[in-house]
């Protein structure tokens, strides 16, 4: 088992996210038609980003996880996806092209090998390491910062599993910014949170096993009063509508709008972070005593955790700094 700011991060979900980490296909940005037909041939399967973005077989949570296209330039119009295989039979020239203009256009899964070399390899056995440093040799490529190794599914099977493992590790420990507080809090203290929502204690600390469970959910299901509902929220991912319909089901109205001290919230309350056009863009369930239950994504690297409320008003002012709110309801 590893731990990544005192969250669990057990053998079972480390496989799960190995299934999950890198996409089936190699999914490849482009500017241009042209450009692509011609570093990929003929043969490949184009599409407009649009059409992407729109082919749920193709453009899944998993898939978007991975390759962060909100990160990817808007110039990137065209969006190639091929078999490993095939990508795999062409010339190390043309592969080095392509992944250089998915480094230039901002796309995931390009990483500094010095990071992999610090961050993932150093944790390995030396048998290991050089393998996977033989491997990385296919997906290498030169950049003004530096040499970049560009993941894909080929080249992720081959590598060995401690290296996968320790790659998820690293990702993960990029990911999680604060370290949660359970672990120090009084027994009594655990208690007294296990009572007002027992899928907290179950879930805190730990990771999701898959992408998708968000921020939204998390405080719902914090606030839903039937266990085995509470624990089918912490799977979903719950968009806007459906969350503002859910907190006035729950009886939960706005107190409080603007500035307000963190003492003033209570137990049950629901913290609300909006955009300037009144768009929920986070919240967290508050446990009393400054305390929320929170998760601040909706990847599998984002774990549940129970933190400081002031922890969270620093980390999210950057929206009320935006002209957004930072809203208490309660019921």
């Amino acid at each position: 088992m590893y731990s990544v700011q005192n969250c669990q991060l057990t053998s079972e979900t480390l496989q799960a996210w190995e299934g999950k980490f890198v996409p089936m296909h190699d999914i490849f940005f482009f500017e241009k038609e042209d450009q692509a037909i011609d570093l990929l041939g003929a043969d490949v399967y184009l599409l407009s980003r649009e059409e992407w973005v729109g082919n749920k077989e193709l453009n899944t949570l998993d898939v978007s996880t991975a390759l962060q296209p909100w990160s990817i330039r808007k110039e990137a119009a065209y969006v190639a996806v091929v078999s490993g295989v095939a990508f795999d039979q062409l010339s190390q020239e043309r592969r080095e092209r392509v992944f250089y203009e998915q480094w230039r256009l901002g796309r995931g899964q390009v990483v500094s090998l010095g990071w992999l070399q610090d961050d993932v390899l150093a944790h390995v056995s030396a048998v290991d390491r050089d393998l996977a440093l033989s491997l990385f040799t296919r997906n290498l490529f030169d950049t003004p910062e530096g040499k970049m190794v560009a993941l894909q599914q080929t080249l992720w099977v081959a590598l060995p599993e401690t290296v996968r493992v320790q790659l998820l590790v690293a990702v993960a420990g990029l990911q999680v910014r604060y370290p949660s507080v359970w672990s120090d809090l009084s027994a009594e203290e655990r208690q007294r949170i296990t009572t007002l929502s027992p899928v907290i204690a179950t879930h805190t600390d730990t990771f999701s096993a898959h992408n998708g469970p968000n921020c939204l959910a998390t405080a719902l299901a914090g606030a839903t009063r039937n266990t085995a509902q509470a624990e089918f929220l912490l799977t979903q991912w719950i968009v806007v509508e459906p969350f503002q319909r859910g907190l006035a089901q729950r009886g939960y109205r706005k107190v409080a709008d603007g500035l307000f001290a963190v003492d003033e919230v209570e137990a049950e309350d629901i913290l609300v972070w909006s955009s300037d056009q009144d768009i929920p863009l986070h919240a967290c369930y508050a446990l009393g005593n400054a305390l929320v239950f929170n998760t601040n994504g909706q990847t599998m690297f984002n774990p549940w955790q129970v933190l400081r409320v002031e922890t969270l008003v620093e980390d999210w002012k950057h929206v009320v700094e935006d002209g957004g709110s930072l809203s208490v309801y309660r019921r």
